[in-house]
């Protein structure tokens, strides 16, 4: 699997499934009718039905048909660009007569767009911005077009660390020998496109901490600045925790405020390892260049999730994002800091068992609340778990059966607590006034 598709893509907020994902799958519709359609019916299912609106996927699939890169801050006027394009839209939701012309609907985030009265294609974002064509005018493609991720080389993560302890190398060596040979590029060629990953997440993060900051919906605003504010006087946890909290706020709330951040794995979760990373850089006098070997070992552990399990929250809710990320996060921190690629399983293990089970409940369908706030409190879990693990603790349950087990509980959890803003936080009484307030 193309590490860049686990630390990435570089988008526009708020999320990766139901913002990067839509654009792709515009552009991919874009190239197979071979120009900006004059007209487009979008019909939205699944999660997507449910929070388009927030999660900016209307704005996402115009700017894709109009030939926007995911990383193009016009999305955010894509609908009033239309327009001077020459693209009409309609925008609707599923309902009874498509869904009977359909076969069963495989992924939770699917929509079928229909362009000039030409051309028909049913497509589905899977997750962390990627994307599958499934059917151009009825024919079954099934095809991630130039957009489908590698095949990943490893079928576990006790694999991948085996293989690094016997040849006493760490798991970041690793992973970028690998992506090297499979792109055919220069190690030094493939670190500097990291860098690049690196130079985004500071940015985000610089910009979320800023006074006066307001999300695109008003509903959140400059709590990374009023946390800083509140260390600098002290705080319970110390200046080195408290910045790694800030900072992880800051970098959603850029997510929030549609800037360009990087999903890490996914957008609802772009906080957590830069929070971890930039607050480890500044208290620990850490180079960038080993902050880089730290993001090359996260996304080894994002990639093994990602084929065991899923990293989409409208498949496997919170847990499959904010979860995986902090498990990332964690064996990250654990090899920067010293740890042998065991210890960083174990990290990867800790932090993943502490966050299983949990919930996508995005109060009025935003990647806000709760989402915003959790990546502080899983940035938290993440150098925990790295910690214990660093201490020469064990996980009493192997980091490949853990993940196997998310797997299994996100089978388990229902629909209306993965990312339909349908149970949870968003179904209580405040939750559904700020959802008609919106």
């Amino acid at each position: 699997m193309n590490i860049f598709d686990i630390l990435g893509p570089v988008m526009i907020g708020p999320s990766s499934s139901h913002t990067a994902g839509i654009v792709r799958i515009g552009n991919a519709a874009r190239d197979i009718l071979g120009h900006t359609p004059s007209h487009a019916r979008i019909v939205f299912f699944g999660s997507l039905a449910k929070t388009y609106q927030g999660h900016g996927s209307d704005k996402a699939i115009v700017a894709g048909l109009m030939g926007f890169a995911p990383d193009d801050l016009r999305i955010r006027d894509s609908l009033q660009l239309a327009d001077e394009m020459g693209l009409q839209y309609e925008i609707e939701t599923s309902n009874e007569k498509i869904e009977k012309n359909m076969e069963e609907v495989e992924y939770s985030n699917t929509l079928l767009i229909f362009l000039e009265n030409l051309t028909t294609i049913q497509a589905a974002s899977i997750g962390g911005g990627n994307i599958i064509i499934q059917k151009v005018n009825g024919k079954d493609v099934n095809s991630k077009g130039n957009y489908e991720i590698a095949t990943i080389h490893f079928d576990s993560l006790n694999e991948m660390i085996e293989q690094a302890e016997e040849e006493g190398i760490s798991i970041s060596a690793l992973t970028l020998r690998q992506t090297a040979i499979d792109a055919g590029l220069s190690e030094d060629d493939v670190t500097m496109k990291m860098h690049v990953k690196l130079d985004v997440m500071k940015k985000a993060a610089m910009e979320g901490v800023a006074e006066g900051l307001h999300s695109i919906s008003g509903l959140t605003s400059d709590w990374a600045f009023r946390l800083k504010n509140y260390y600098q006087g002290g705080g319970i946890c110390g200046s080195f925790v408290g910045e790694v909290l800030y900072t992880a706020l800051a970098v959603m709330q850029s997510n929030a405020c549609m800037s360009r951040i990087v999903a890490a794995p996914t957008a609802g979760s772009c906080g957590i390892l830069p929070g971890c990373l930039i607050a480890l850089q500044n208290h620990h006098d850490i180079s960038d260049d080993k902050l880089v070997e730290g993001m090359f070992n996260a996304s080894a552990v994002g990639m093994v999730i990602a084929k065991k399990a899923t990293l989409a929250g409208a498949d496997g809710a919170c847990q499959a994002e904010c979860g995986s990320a902090a498990a990332m996060a964690a064996s990250a921190i654990t090899e920067i800091m010293g740890g042998t690629p065991t210890m960083c399983g174990i990290a990867a293990a800790l932090a993943l068992k502490s966050l299983l089970g949990l919930v996508c409940d995005p109060v009025a369908g935003l990647v806000e609340e709760p989402c915003i706030i959790r990546n502080a409190s899983s940035a938290a879990v993440a150098l925990a778990s790295a910690e214990m693990a660093l201490a020469g603790m064990p996980s009493v349950i192997p980091v490949d059966e853990v993940i196997s087990a998310m797997d299994a509980v996100s089978k388990q959890i229902p629909a209306s607590l993965r990312e339909t803003a349908e149970g949870g936080v968003a179904a209580t009484p405040t939750g559904r006034a700020i959802a008609e307030r919106i």
